[in-house]
Formats: C-alpha cells, structure tokens, sequence
C-alpha cells in the first residue's frame, strides 16, 4: 500500500506526515521563495520493538476538512501493546499563522515515557535563542526564526539543544489518557 505525505502549511510554515516504515514521522520546515521547503525539524521516529517510543508511533494520517471557510485537519491514530496515541493538527492562530498539535495517549498500564520528539536536520544550522518550560525559538542564518509554544504540557531540552521533547504535565504512571499540545510558528 504507497502511503501519500499529509501536509498542512501556513503562508511561510509546513509540517508535513510521511511515511518511514510501519510508522510516520513529522517534517517541519518553511518555504523558500521558489515554491520549496526548506527543513528544520524532523519527529524521532522510534522503532516497532519499543513500547513507550520517544515520539508517537502513527500507523495512520489522513487529512480532512471541514466548514465554510474550509479547515482542514490532519488525525493521526497509532498504538502500541500497552498505548493508543490520536492526534489532531491544525492551522490555528491570528490570520491561520500557526500549525498546531494536539496529542493524547491512553495507556493500559503506567507509561515509562509519553511525549513527542523533534530533531534538528543536519544541514539546517541553526541557534536556539530561548529555551522556557514551554516556549523555544532557533534562529537561522537568515534572520528568521521557528517559534515553539507548548499550551499544554512541558518542554524539555535532549542532547545540546539538537532535540527536544514535549511531555504531558500529567503523571504517566496513572493509567489513564495524558494529553499535550503545542504549536509551531514562524517569527
């Protein structure tokens, strides 16, 4: 079965859901003046051993939209043995300038880990200007930069500001469903 990539995009800003073996990973990037995108971040997309992956195991995307004026939404379902992740993905803010992400998992027993992972791409040099319990912002060569603002859970820096990580605030050894949001936006 050929899985097509899902893309949702902003004027300047795309995170685009492609497939990489039994799961999909997560691109955000912006574009350049020739109809491209240059990218940034890429998710951590874990392996399909692992039971509590750093970044969630999507099995699934599609993109829908919705009213008038249209919306579109991107929903994404994953599970593993003792997990059920969902999302939902859209353009959000003043005058549709932020991709946001909107994440929960159910889990059947306590969690080790639950959360969402992002890489720097090699190649997309960049410096991170700010790093909060929920804001981060790296800054490219080129003055722009691409903003982070976690609404709903905690930001947390991994190995020298290459990767980060957005965690529920929520307490993961409680079996139940742990929520987190956040969006990406172009300053």
């Amino acid at each position: 079965m050929t899985h097509l990539p899902v893309k949702l995009s902003t004027a300047d800003l795309v995170a685009l859901f492609s497939r990489n073996g039994d799961r999909f990973v997560r691109t955000i990037g912006w574009k350049t003046g020739y109809g491209e995108v240059d990218c940034l971040l890429q998710s951590v997309p874990g392996t399909s051993t692992e039971e509590w992956p750093a970044d969630p195991p999507l099995q699934q995307v599609v993109l829908e939209t919705f009213g008038a004026p249209s919306r579109s939404v991107a929903f994404g379902l994953g599970m593993t043995g003792p997990g059920h992740w969902s999302l939902a993905s859209e353009v959000v803010g003043p005058q549709g300038t932020r991709i946001q992400f909107d994440w929960a998992c159910r889990v059947q027993r306590p969690a080790e880990h639950l959360g969402t992972a992002y890489q720097t791409i090699a190649g997309a040099a960049s410096q991170l200007r700010r790093l909060t319990d929920a804001d981060a912002s790296w800054e490219f060569a080129d003055g722009r930069s691409l903003n982070l603002t976690v609404t709903l859970g905690r930001l947390v820096c991994r190995e020298g500001d290459q990767r980060i990580a957005i965690e529920p605030t929520s307490d993961i050894r409680t079996v139940g469903t742990h929520c987190w949001r956040y969006c990406f936006w172009i300053g």
